[in-house]
């Protein structure tokens, strides 16, 4: 989604987040996946909410809600 969404962003992988560069803004709260006891998915899931804040800060909800139906 971040390929088409917001072309020439950069990712940086933290110890638990993501740091999303993209347009001279970064959002830092995107988790890596699963961590401690209460988010025992398997999968490294990330919640939804995460990605529709990034989403919003870094200006590119349009295009992501065509992308990712979880955002409809």
């Amino acid at each position: 989604m971040l390929d088409v969404c917001a072309p020439g962003h950069d990712l940086i992988r933290g110890k638990h987040k993501w740091r999303v560069l993209h347009g001279g803004r970064t959002y830092r709260h995107l988790p890596t996946g699963q961590h401690g006891r209460k988010q025992q998915s398997g999968r490294g899931e990330v919640n939804v909410h995460f990605v529709k804040a990034m989403c919003r800060h870094l200006g590119i909800v349009d295009c992501a809600r065509q992308q990712l139906s979880q955002l409809r």
